[in-house]
């Protein structure tokens, strides 16, 4: 699985859809060092969907927010945003799908929050029942048709 480049963009993780959902079964699926920051005692479920109108028959989302253990004195918080794949089959530009949801959610975050100057790290959860596993792309940069050695440079350039 690729890496993040930052604490916004984390890559999609999988969880097996027959899981039951618990704080416990999210967080493994988290890098464990990521996981052990999260307070789950702090989940707050968001309003809204975020998917579009056309797929909510297949998935269907719910955002939360958590607090994380402060590197600093300051209070910090991660959305986590689950996404319920209802199909058996990845979908190969799922990394991208995901990039318009997080869109979405950044942009309900301004809207809410207009004097905004940075944007709340969201961290997406692809929950399916594929018996392959997941075989797509987990990570936006890994759509990216560039040669391996070339993604690196691009990314100094990237906003």
């Amino acid at each position: 699985m690729s890496r993040a480049r930052d604490s916004s963009v984390a890559p999609a993780k999988t969880l097996s859809y027959s899981a039951t959902l618990t704080p416990q079964a999210v967080a493994q699926v988290l890098p464990p060092a990521l996981a052990a920051r999260i307070q789950f005692g702090s989940l707050s479920l968001l309003p809204g969907s975020f998917i579009d109108e056309k797929l909510a028959a297949s998935h269907s989302d719910l955002l939360f927010s958590a607090n994380i253990e402060p590197a600093r004195r300051e209070q910090a918080s991660i959305l986590l945003y689950l996404l319920f794949e209802h199909q058996s089959t990845t979908h190969p530009l799922m990394a991208f799908r995901l990039l318009e949801y997080m869109v979405r959610i950044w942009q309900s975050h301004l809207q809410r929050h207009p004097k905004a100057t940075r944007l709340p790290a969201i961290l997406p959860v692809v929950l399916h029942h594929s018996d392959t596993g997941w075989t797509a792309a987990v990570a936006f940069q890994d759509l990216i048709d560039l040669p391996p050695e070339t993604l690196p440079a691009v990314h100094r350039r990237e906003p």
